[in-house]
């Protein structure tokens, strides 16, 4: 299968999931518990709607109710419960930011959209991510594809991206990162990166390149940033994250990576003499 042809076919996945999100959002017609908590977390002053003082009176409106869930008046201006909000509970603030940033967009008013568009956006991240690692690892395109369409209309995907919450985050997040240790984990195949998908060498090199180059960097970077400080990388940082794979432990730990200083393998350290500590 050309290159071209396997993206238009993930393309065509992906379009179709996008449908099948948007008809099953359509029908989406309640909020769980821990739903309601993901808008009142980026947007309330207050950890849970029942530490409002007056949560108890008698008779509240359906108003009350929806002013915890939605960005009213100078509130918008306010973004510190984003992070004020989870330093009391027990999740990080990413998902809320960016629930925070599409509330806003769609006009602070509570619409179940807002959190299910992000969910659909992501869960497109995500079809993309598979389709590269279904190439890298099998060296087929068409088992690519087959990676994206299960992954894309697996149930579990599928309840993910309805259920407002940051587990379908979660999922890209995890895939982001192995895309970004993928360079280390796979074989360095002759023409890395421009093969032409007529050998598994070439396919291989073409998912592998594609995850190393594009969507790893946003893990890459904030981590390896650090590390090229400490190991005198600085300016080939960039180029070093971009590197070609070492064949061997050996090479390895001669490679002024900057994952060098927490990813030394075992077999690279040498061996302890007698008499020391």
């Amino acid at each position: 299968m050309k290159r071209k042809t396997a993206l238009l076919l993930c393309a065509l996945i992906l379009l179709l999931g996008t449908a099948l999100r948007l008809y099953l959002g359509s029908q989406k017609a309640y909020l769980h518990i821990d739903e309601a908590y993901s808008y009142g977390l980026m947007n309330d002053s207050v950890l849970n709607i029942t530490d409002r003082p007056d949560f108890y009176d008698p008779h509240p409106d359906s108003h009350y109710y929806l002013s915890y869930l939605s960005i009213e008046g100078e509130e918008w201006k306010d973004w510190s419960p984003v992070w004020e909000n989870q330093a009391r509970d027990n999740h990080p603030p990413l998902y809320y930011l960016l629930l925070r940033a599409a509330a806003s967009l769609a006009g602070g008013a509570y619409t179940k959209w807002s959190g299910l568009l992000l969910n659909l956006l992501t869960a497109s991240c995500s079809g993309l991510l598979l389709y590269q690692l279904g190439v890298a690892f099998s060296g087929s395109r068409p088992a690519g594809c087959l990676a994206c369409l299960l992954g894309t209309f697996s149930y579990l995907s599928l309840d993910m991206s309805l259920f407002i919450r940051m587990y379908e985050l979660a999922n890209l997040a995890v895939l982001l990162l192995f895309c970004t240790h993928l360079p280390w984990l796979l074989p360095h195949p002759a023409g890395f990166g421009a093969g032409t998908g007529a050998t598994r060498e070439g396919a291989v090199g073409e998912g592998a390149a594609t995850a190393r180059s594009a969507a790893p960097l946003s893990w890459a970077l904030p981590f390896g940033l650090p590390a090229c400080t400490s190991s005198g990388a600085g300016s080939r940082c960039g180029s070093r994250i971009l590197s070609s794979p070492p064949r061997s432990a050996a090479s390895f730990s001669r490679t002024p990576s900057p994952w060098r200083p927490c990813w030394t393998p075992v077999s690279a350290i040498p061996p302890r003499t007698a008499g020391t500590r």
